[in-house]
């Protein structure tokens, strides 16, 4: 090999390491990332709502703040598992005081093998931090085996990251120190989408739900690493809409699994899934997921039930 290749290499080599350094940078400074967020270590929140998708824009730490006297901190991501949802605790409890509380939703669809699912590029400037690698190299292998050559960690999710260092690098710009959702809290104005449609026409006989060992394993791990940290754990299953759960097959199956699992590991479990306004598509967006109206309702029940929860408890 000529001098001219190996000068060519190692200048290729030394420029995407210090591109991968600059990305590592933009996106923690990009505050509306939660992992970046999270990264600053000043949160300091009594309550953590976490869970995959669903608690993002369903419960309202304003309502609880207001009805526990207490700070709360929405930790939900959009289209994310329960190994994702591991790691952004992990990382929370890594920087940031623990919280007293965890409230994290679980319900028969979270556990459902179609939704168990996970982003590795959201931890990609984590990636060195041995839970952070373990996971990933489990839950995405074909990822882990480029993330040792320079840049590839991003080029692989390059349609995902980059939009994010590009905004990250403006926030440092402009000084931007906190996300645009300050409490972590997204409210859903979408009007009914089509998704019960959809489904039913797919699946006019109903659909089992199957259960997901990976969600399980993960939802564990979030139970103990909670409780190793003296958190009290309170798992919650939100309002779904009634007319949804006919073609969901098995689904009281699931759920009963659901509670077994609370009373293995002690952690408690509420069931709001047959509130009232469940009756009634005017509260949701989706079968799952409630407008803001829907959001509101039910945030106030569960503050309600959250105040008397804890005041037994003191």
């Amino acid at each position: 090999m000529s001098k001219k290749i190996i000068y060519i290499s190692i200048a290729t080599g030394l420029f995407l390491w210090l591109l991968q350094k600059t990305y590592d940078f933009f996106i923690l400074k990009n505050k509306n990332i939660k992992t970046s967020y999270i990264h600053t270590g000043h949160l300091k929140y009594d309550i953590l709502i976490h869970g995959p998708c669903v608690p993002l824009s369903m419960v309202d730490p304003l309502v609880l703040d207001s009805a526990l006297h207490l700070a709360s901190y929405n930790l939900a991501v959009n289209q994310s598992g329960y190994a994702d949802n591991f790691l952004h605790l992990y990382l929370y409890l890594k920087y940031n005081r623990a919280p007293k509380v965890l409230l994290l939703y679980v319900s028969p669809e979270a556990m459902e093998e179609a939704n168990d699912i996970f982003a590795a590029y959201r931890f990609i400037p984590f990636i060195g931090d041995s839970v952070v690698d373990g996971v990933i190299k489990e839950r995405d292998p074909g990822y882990a085996r480029w993330i040792e050559i320079p840049f590839m960690r991003y080029s692989y999710y390059n349609t995902f990251v980059t939009f994010n260092a590009v905004q990250g690098a403006r926030y440092f710009i402009q000084a931007r120190k906190y996300p645009f959702h300050l409490n972590g809290y997204e409210p859903n104005n979408a009007p009914w989408d089509s998704t019960l449609e959809y489904f039913a026409s797919k699946h006019p006989e109903g659909k089992e739900i199957l259960w997901s060992s990976g969600a399980e394993k993960y939802l564990i791990k979030i139970i103990m690493l909670a409780q190793q940290k003296n958190i009290s754990v309170m798992l919650y299953n939100s309002p779904v809409l009634n007319e949804y759960k006919l073609y969901r097959l098995k689904r009281e199956d699931i759920a009963a699994k659901i509670n077994s699992l609370s009373v293995e590991y002690h952690a408690e479990y509420l069931n709001f899934d047959t509130m009232k306004i469940a009756d009634n598509r005017r509260y949701f967006s989706s079968p799952l997921l409630t407008n803001t109206e829907g959001a509101r309702i039910f945030s106030n029940v569960l503050a309600a039930v959250l105040r008397d929860k804890i005041n037994n408890q003191r």
